[in-house]
């Protein structure tokens, strides 16, 4: 678990400012990765009509983070643009409750879109933020002075705080899993594919096909990995059954084998060979509707299974190899200590 408050607290030395910004931006695309993913599984009813707390749907919490992700990149814009003085006092209670009142009518698809719009719009701020400025407190009239990092640092946990709240909500009421819309599986491979891009820059790029990362694995090792696994996932959807894997059905020597033919391959080209498997899933999974993503497929490792579901195994995959990477690359409270 991240520790956020250290993370506020702690301010980082000019020569581990770049880092620390690399640090941050896996967080943020880790947190979203895992929020988005937690909700796979859930039809649309279940996501615009079950209350996860008082009566916050899960569409009503993807408009709610929207709002709070505009109102940080708008105060940001503000301070590079000199014009701090109109940053406006919000309460908390208040500012939440009229976002509730003003976006309780939005249907799922706009605020899945204000959701990842926002978060665009944020980093994108973000990034023209010089790092001397990032870390040198705010003076504002109605508050303590803060340094624009903590903003960025409470976007992530922000999205944490959420995800916490609806695996919590799911486990409590012991939802089941189902075929989910199709935008949302979109919005979660995209997600997912962004934390990839970004532990990835944590790792010097000298080193990704030499240093270990995950069990011996290096960088290179893993995301190939997962390329090849994904371009299997491909031939899969394309056949329209799951398809014999070789090797007598054994994960281990299927992986092996893909492992030994990756072994001379440089860190540019997995990478190319990685996002254009992703890209194709994701345009695989954007031409199908919802009766599509229901159909079975022919499965002969166990019970058939639908489209959507075989998608998210593979996401699911992804996922685990996400949580071993953060283990080995993040810091746990912002001091920017690990260096491998």
């Amino acid at each position: 678990m991240i520790d956020y408050d250290a993370y506020v607290q702690t301010t980082p030395s000019v020569a581990d400012r770049e880092h620390w910004r690399r640090q941050l931006l896996a967080l943020l695309a880790g947190e979203r990765a895992e929020l988005l993913y937690l909700l796979l599984g859930l039809d649309e009813e279940t996501l615009t009509t079950r209350p996860v707390f008082d009566d916050q749907t899960v569409k009503d919490l993807l408009a709610h983070v929207a709002a709070w992700d505009e109102l940080h990149r708008e105060r940001m814009a503000l301070i590079l643009a000199d014009r701090k003085g109109e940053i406006a006092s919000v309460d908390l209670d208040e500012h939440n409750a009229g976002v509730h009142a003003r976006r309780r009518d939005w249907t799922l698809s706009r605020a899945l879109d204000a959701f990842t719009e926002a978060r665009q719009s944020f980093l994108e701020t973000f990034s023209r933020v010089p790092d001397e400025q990032l870390h040198r407190p705010v003076a504002i009239p109605w508050s303590d002075a803060l340094p624009m990092r903590t903003w960025a640092i409470w976007r992530a946990r922000h999205d944490a705080v959420h995800a916490a709240d609806v695996r919590r909500w799911r486990n409590d009421n012991e939802i089941e899993d189902g075929v989910g819309p199709r935008a949302i599986l979109v919005a979660a491979l995209e997600a997912s594919r962004d934390e990839a891009h970004a532990l990835s820059a944590l790792v010097a790029e000298e080193e990704r096909d030499s240093r270990a990362v995950a069990d011996g694995w290096t960088l290179r090792d893993v995301v190939g990995h997962l390329a090849d696994w994904e371009l299997f996932l491909l031939e899969c959807l394309e056949a329209g059954r799951m398809l014999d894997m070789g090797h007598g059905g054994d994960v281990d020597e299927w992986n092996a084998a893909h492992a030994a033919a990756r072994r001379e391959q440089s860190w540019a080209q997995t990478w190319e060979d990685y996002g254009r498997a992703r890209q194709e899933t994701i345009d695989a999974v954007q031409e199908m509707d919802q009766e599509r993503l229901s159909t079975l497929l022919n499965n002969s490792w166990g019970r058939d299974t639908s489209t959507y579901r075989v998608v998210v195994w593979w996401l699911e995959h992804e996922r685990e190899h996400a949580a071993g990477l953060r283990g080995a690359l993040l810091d746990r409270d912002g001091t920017v200590e690990f260096r491998g």
